[in-house]
């Protein structure tokens, strides 16, 4: 039976966390490295130690590895994809603002250029929020506080840390996916092996931009960017902090685009799937293409099959006994006959299954956004041309009962779009083709 608010909640797995820089010996504060860093109690076994030939970092803490500048990837979901029953949260790169203290999430919220929304973890924290911003936090059931986020207009944003030692907030991404193996060539044992599930998280603006928009090149190659290998790099960048330009290793998506080509026309499910077994199911496939297009033998089986050539060849008195036991002597209209009900097989075909409740309440990717906004005569990213769009959108919502006093005066948010308003607005367009 389902639980409202926690059936359908969706959480990806993690075996791994894999961190960006180290802590010395002394250190209150891990220092930027070149490299992925792992370490024992953040789950890196000895398998991912050996496949990545991870060597101690000496002047770290102990037990801590060096990974390499280079982490081989998959994911199950569409980089964008978000959870069924938590539309403001993703699945698999997550955005938000964090502030820590003392291994303690103080705060999260979603504010950018625009006042979002966030939830504190005690009052005085809020409280001191609450003063700049003139609105009363709200307490939540779990005794949270709901509090506006300004992002880095913040007290609380780190930038104002040398004149409140609380102010820790910052920009943070988590990107969660399959550890894979770094083997390339697909003649290897090790191809495709899975190692774990691993969460990086940063606080680099241009690593944010650039893992967004590699995922984004790599759906563009691959048609989807989900169940597709990638690799995850450390690359140097020149940055301005402070007014001043430093070199800093960021984070690129980076693919081979033959691979990512030749995953994208294979079938999804067979993404993990070994070479040696996807080697077998390539011949089970060719030996049933071969069964499939063999020419008919009739001789095998002529002894049980009625034989037309003789009733042709039967006089009238014998071909009448061959008409009332039911038999054409036209070989032609049998063949007629057998195409006849073959056609009508195929017209009489029961439709497809009614999508469950699940696909329905998915959310659309945003290639599936893209593909509504050109049906409805409007052109990706020209805002202009999306007025058609957004009111079938609004009539969508309203079709539904979920439509909402604060967009009155706006559009309902398009990532929050599901498969459900996607078919009303496809029927609402053919509609309008017929009424034209």
């Amino acid at each position: 039976m389902p639980i409202d608010g926690l059936s359908g909640r969706v959480r990806i797995p993690r075996t791994v966390k894999i961190r960006l820089g180290y802590k010395k010996p002394g250190q209150s504060y891990p220092s930027d490295t070149d490299v992925f860093v792992g370490k024992e109690e953040d789950g890196v076994t000895e398998e991912i130690r050996l496949a990545y030939k991870a060597q101690p970092i000496k002047d770290a803490e102990p037990k801590t590895f060096n990974l390499g500048k280079t982490l081989r990837l998959m994911s199950y979901f569409e980089w964008d994809e978000r959870s069924p029953q938590e539309p403001d949260r993703e699945l698999v790169v997550e955005l938000a603002n964090r502030a820590w203290a003392h291994s303690k999430l103080r705060c999260v919220g979603d504010g950018g250029d625009e006042p979002g929304t966030a939830s504190a973890r005690d009052k005085e924290w809020a409280d001191a929020i609450s003063k700049v911003t003139k609105q009363k936090p709200r307490e939540l059931d779990n005794g949270r506080f709901e509090i506006i986020c300004l992002g880095p207009k913040c007290p609380k944003w780190h930038s104002n840390l040398e004149t409140d030692k609380s102010a820790t907030c910052h920009h943070e991404l988590r990107l969660r996916a399959r550890l894979l193996h770094p083997a390339i060539d697909p003649a290897d044992q090790n191809y495709l092996k899975q190692l774990g599930w691993v969460e990086i998280a940063s606080g680099s603006w241009n690593g944010i931009v650039d893992i967004q928009s590699g995922l984004s090149m790599l759906r563009s190659v691959a048609g989807r960017s989900a169940g597709i290998p990638f690799f995850l790099r450390r690359a140097p960048r020149v940055v301005l902090f402070e007014g001043k330009r430093l070199m800093k290793a960021t984070m690129i998506v980076d693919y081979d685009h033959d691979e990512a080509v030749r995953f994208g026309y294979s079938d999804p499910k067979l993404s993990l799937v070994r070479p040696e077994v996807r080697r077998q199911l390539i011949e089970q496939r060719k030996e049933l293409l071969a069964l499939a297009r063999a020419e008919v033998d009739f001789d095998t089986f002529k002894d049980i099959q009625p034989r037309l050539e003789e009733h042709r060849e039967l006089g009238p008195r014998e071909g009448a006994s061959m008409h009332q036991s039911g038999i054409d002597a036209s070989a032609d209209d049998v063949v007629a006959d057998r195409d006849q009900v073959v056609d009508e097989a195929a017209a009489e075909a029961s439709p497809p299954p009614p999508l469950s409740d699940a696909e329905l309440n998915r959310f659309l990717n945003q290639g599936e956004r893209d593909e509504l906004k050109v049906l409805c005569g409007g052109e990706p990213g020209n805002s202009e041309s999306l007025a058609h769009f957004k009111d079938l959108v609004c009539l969508a919502y309203k079709h539904f009962e979920e439509w909402l006093p604060q967009w009155e005066h706006t559009t309902p948010p398009l990532s929050s779009l599901r498969v459900k308003h996607a078919l009303w607005i496809r029927e609402a367009v053919e509609a309008e083709k017929v009424t034209a």
